[in-house]
């Protein structure tokens, strides 16, 4: 196999239009290497120290963060949201926080929420309030909807837990560990610093637990190895499925899809919002780890790029199907 690093290059080189800013990061077989390529609105050349939004990808911290609180006893995965959520009651009714991880919730499904929005910012506040004006249409546990809003639940479920804002818990719990100085969770306009506040459209994501967090790829990577590695003691938590009333599998853990190709188990999770795309697929028994982030109004390629990567290292075809820009996740 050539070098990562002309596997990579040549990756992007035939997928991503020049110009694009976007930044990859891979880890495979105990190499690393990352990449960044294109320019930001103000001629600026995109460099490895520039945070991008992740969008959807924040999933899978929401779930780790969640699974935190787990492992240490302080929360089930069998309670009922509305038991912590009180002021919530009667729209949460017998949803659990096993049902908002998996998206079996009965909450509505990505993009419904957002279509709704007529102001310039998407909010905590505005999910809430559109959840509490809508009757939820079917009952937990009977179907499998990819749903922003649950994980905007989830998130203040966090707070409401570990007496915490969640920004604050994600940080203590997870990136202060793992020395993810170059993540956050951001829910104020232009905080991290990144001319991609810009590109995102006229509506600017500023919600927590389906979003909210902006990182380096390699700081991205960084975290999805050390899942790999189990360093906090999640993966057992995060990587599990569930099945709907009829016995059928979901395919979808606890912010991560759940993927077996030729044997070898993937974990892959897309995202995207106007003006951003990202991807990510790891495979703890590959020893890989791999992630691009892209902004501006063709970051949907970027997609392609992770799949052909995963496609060369793995071996076998790409896994595709959670997140993405058909909805904005």
């Amino acid at each position: 196999m050539p070098p990562l690093g002309n596997i990579v290059e040549g990756s992007v080189a035939s997928a991503i239009e020049q110009g694009i800013p976007s930044s990859i990061a891979v880890h495979f077989g105990g190499e690393f290497y990352s990449h960044v390529h294109g320019f930001w609105p103000s001629g600026r050349a995109v460099e490895p120290s520039d945070p991008f939004y992740a969008a959807s990808l924040a999933k899978q911290i929401t779930g780790a963060a969640v699974a935190c609180l787990v492992r240490d006893g302080r929360l089930a995965a069998g309670a009922r949201a509305s038991d912590i959520l009180t002021e919530d009651r009667a729209w949460l009714g017998a949803i659990t926080i096993g049902h908002l991880l998996h998206h079996t919730g009965g909450l509505p499904a990505a993009g419904v929420l957002e279509a709704m929005c007529s102001a310039t910012r998407w909010t905590d506040e505005l999910v809430f309030e559109r959840l509490r004006q809508m009757p939820r249409l079917i009952d937990p546990g009977l179907e499998h909807n990819y749903s922003n809003a649950g994980y905007v639940v989830l998130a203040r479920v966090v707070e409401r837990i570990s007496g915490l804002l969640f920004a604050e818990f994600v940080r203590q719990a997870i990136l202060d560990p793992l020395g993810l100085g170059e993540m956050c969770v951001s829910a104020r306009s232009g905080h991290p610093q990144s001319e991609q506040w810009g590109l995102l459209g006229p509506v600017l994501p500023l919600s927590r637990g389906d979003g909210g967090i902006w990182t380096t790829a390699r700081a991205f990577v960084t975290w999805l190895q050390s899942q790999n590695s189990n360093e906090l003691g999640l993966e057992s938590l995060v990587t599990t499925d569930t099945t709907l009333r009829d016995g059928s599998p979901v395919g979808y853990g606890w912010g991560l899809g759940l993927r077996t190709f030729a044997g070898t188990r993937a974990y892959i999770h897309g995202g995207g919002w106007p003006g951003a795309s990202a991807k990510i697929i790891r495979s703890p028994s590959l020893d890989l780890a791999l992630v691009g982030l892209a902004a501006g109004p063709q970051a949907q390629s970027i997609q392609a790029v992770v799949d052909a990567l995963y496609a060369r290292l793995a071996g076998d075809a790409a896994p595709h199907g959670v997140g993405g820009m058909a909805q904005m996740s």
